[in-house]
């Protein structure tokens, strides 16, 4: 905490710099604080100033909100003029809820004097006041997802129809993609809270899978993009479009839907640490309308880094891992894109071999700055 001493004219008395200590309440949410000034009791004019401050703080809200404080700061000795206090910016400290006994980082105090005092003999006064606090424990949404960047690819097999006994193929499948549409193919998500230690809140979802039959559709020609947008539901109501016709296996237009198991997209760990703490997302997918052969589908396995050494102003980064080399992959941490990697090509014999390997080492990503909750 700083003090910054009164101001005569010109003349700039410095600032006073006090040592803050105290104590938490787990009753009342509240810390009690002492400031012990830094040295001599005097400013750089060689005015006496108060030796202690003393504040409570009481914190409303959970691991961020606010807080009042009340602060007394002694008299000296006699005064002679009379002096305005006034708190600066709001004060940042960490939730105890991981470490009840952490130091609190406070703003400093600034006094002024009227204009007509200025021929006074300048003596700080006892003064009183209230300020405002601001509580930060940081909590993180780390999400991961996968996704085809383009509007469709054609898939590996044909589409057919079945006559009797004997099916006829009618040209190949086309699989609509995510580009521009906010969906996904593989998605994981979880809450992190390093000051308390804790995780949870896991999601996991596969994507809305629809295919099509080519060349015939889209309708709007082979390269064209789908004409298709959801009434409601990604993954169980209808959709509107020329290429959709509600009219499924017919290998006309729209053709088939499904939604990829998603009880292998599950997998976490969380190794906390101070001021670092890593989380492990990674799983496996499959195209729930394309037979499912062993060990092919969309892999992941990425660490995330979380610094937390300023709780204000945290960061994260994707510090190691592995991912198939299609399709695309993302992770945003509190809704902050920390991590992306494309794939090189977009075409179906790319996206085969992709799927077969076991995951290409990603590189690491720069540490960005995401919000603190």
């Amino acid at each position: 905490m700083s003090y910054h001493a009164i101001r005569s004219g010109s003349v700039d008395c410095g600032i006073v710099t006090y040592d803050v200590t105290g104590s938490y309440n787990s009753n009342t949410l509240s810390f009690s604080l002492t400031a012990t000034i830094h040295g001599a009791p005097h400013d750089g004019c060689g005015l006496p100033v108060a030796s202690q401050e003393s504040e409570t703080v009481t914190l409303s809200g959970g691991a961020c909100g606010t807080g009042s404080a009340h602060f007394v700061i002694s008299d000296p000795s006699t005064a002679s003029i009379a002096m305005s206090l006034r708190r600066k910016a709001p004060v940042t400290f960490s939730r105890p809820e991981g470490n009840p006994e952490a130091p609190a980082v406070a703003d400093y105090l600034e006094a002024s004097v009227p204009p007509s005092a200025k021929s006074a003999t300048l003596r700080p006064l006892a003064a009183q006041g209230t300020s405002t606090w601001t509580t930060i424990s940081p909590r993180f949404v780390v999400q991961y997802a996968s996704y085809i960047p383009v509007d469709h690819i054609a898939g590996p097999t044909a589409c057919g129809v079945q006559l009797q006994t004997v099916t006829m193929a009618l040209g190949w499948k086309a699989y609509k993609g995510d580009a521009f549409r906010q969906t996904y193919r593989t998605t994981e998500s979880l809450l992190v809270i390093p000051s308390a230690q804790k995780y949870g809140n896991l999601f996991a979802r596969g994507g809305p899978t629809r295919n099509y039959q080519i060349p015939s559709s889209p309708a709007n020609g082979l390269f064209a993009s789908l004409s298709s947008t959801p009434t409601g539901d990604r993954w169980s109501d209808p959709y509107t479009g020329a290429d959709e016709d509600e009219q499924r296996f017919d290998c006309r237009f729209w053709n088939d839907k499904g939604e990829a198991d998603n009880s292998a997209m599950r997998g976490v760990g969380v190794t906390f640490g101070n001021p670092i703490t890593q989380v492990n997302l990674y799983g496996f997918g499959q195209d729930p309308l394309e037979p499912r052969l062993p060990g092919s589908g969309i892999k992941w396995n990425l660490i995330v880094s979380l610094d937390t050494t300023d709780a204000a102003h945290p960061k994260a980064w994707v510090s190691s891992g592995t991912a198939t080399c299609y399709p695309a992959h993302i992770v945003k941490v509190n809704g902050t894109k920390i991590f992306e990697r494309q794939p090189l090509q977009n075409n179906t014999l790319f996206l085969l071999a992709c799927l077969d390997e076991p995951g290409a080492v990603v590189s690491p990503s720069i540490p960005v700055v995401v919000p603190a909750h």
